[in-house]
């Protein structure tokens, strides 16, 4: 299940493990007449149901009263999970201007910093068996098991963010090395995320590219729209479907800077299964992909 690249075709699309592939070449040129009328997409979709998206992370826990068959039987009826998320090309409230115009090739692209993908399982404990940690798991599994935990516990992951939420902030008084109190600002924010493995080849990965002629791009970027449609999908049998990671903000609270933020991914695993870019304005298809060749 490793995505290196999610780009676009006008034929068979991408799946969020090795298959999506050719680039998705986009004629925004005038229609026949005789041509048939665009589709429009349905509504906008509602967003993440937090609820459910909150119970399979937490069916996801692992306390030390679990053994890793109850952890797996909790997946298996928590985590039937899927979803669509809807970003706009510019201007988007998680990923910020999605969209990058080259004038030169005359294509738009999505390209994220390797630097985003996150390790969100922390090398081995992809699975409730740790075969690292704790020999004795290493006789219930199998050979292919052992290859698989080792395949995707060094692996990265790329969270595509599909939702956001800010806990109530507060303060509290702090002290810097000179005795001086001040008032800090706490901030906690969680994020939901579908997490999709990343193999390390270069300082970016593009996430979506297709070709856009100048003037139509100069028409339509501000009003794109880019639906994903995505699923809960475990990397293994033996996996876990999702989880939660906690990621601090490193700038050292100072008088300055009197602010204490910290960000909670909760994700699960997951594949695209099909995409489409909209205009907003009137609902209608630019382009619509299937999810069966999207992502390599």
């Amino acid at each position: 299940m490793h995505i290196r690249s999610l780009i676009w075709s006008s034929g068979p699309i991408m799946r969020a493990t090795a298959t999506f592939g050719a680039t998705m070449l986009l004629n925004l040129g005038p229609h026949s007449h005789a041509a048939p009328p665009a589709p429009k997409a349905p509504s906008p979709p509602a967003g993440v149901d937090r609820i459910a998206f909150d119970a399979c992370v937490q069916a996801n826990a692992r306390s030390e009263f679990d053994t890793a068959a109850d952890i797996l039987s909790r997946i298996k009826s928590a985590c039937v999970l899927k979803g669509t998320a809807t970003f706009k090309a510019r201007g988007d409230a998680l990923h910020g201007d999605i969209l990058a115009y080259d004038p030169e090739a005359q294509t738009v692209s999505w390209t994220m910093d390797i630097s985003t993908a996150r390790n969100g399982m922390y090398g081995a404990n992809i699975s409730p068996f740790n075969p690292i940690l704790r020999p004795a798991d290493r006789a219930r599994l199998s050979e292919d098991d052992l290859v698989t935990l080792g395949r995707f516990g060094n692996s990265a992951f790329w969270f595509m963010d599909i939702a956001s939420a800010d806990k109530p902030s507060a303060t509290y008084r702090g002290q810097n090395g000179f005795g001086a109190s001040f008032d800090v600002l706490k901030i906690r924010n969680v994020r939901y995320a579908v997490s999709i493995p990343v193999k390390r080849a270069g300082l970016d990965v593009a996430v979506l590219k297709l070709s856009l002629p100048s003037a139509q791009a100069r028409m339509l970027m501000p009003f794109l729209d880019i639906e994903i449609d995505w699923a809960a999908t475990p990397l293994c049998t033996i996996c876990f479907t999702g989880g939660e990671v906690a990621r601090e903000d490193y700038t050292p609270i100072t008088m300055s800077h009197p602010i204490d933020k910290q960000t909670s991914y909760r994700y699960v695993f997951g594949e695209i299964t099909g995409a489409r870019l909209v205009d907003r304005r009137t609902r209608q298809v630019i382009q619509a992909v299937p999810g069966t060749s999207l992502l390599h």
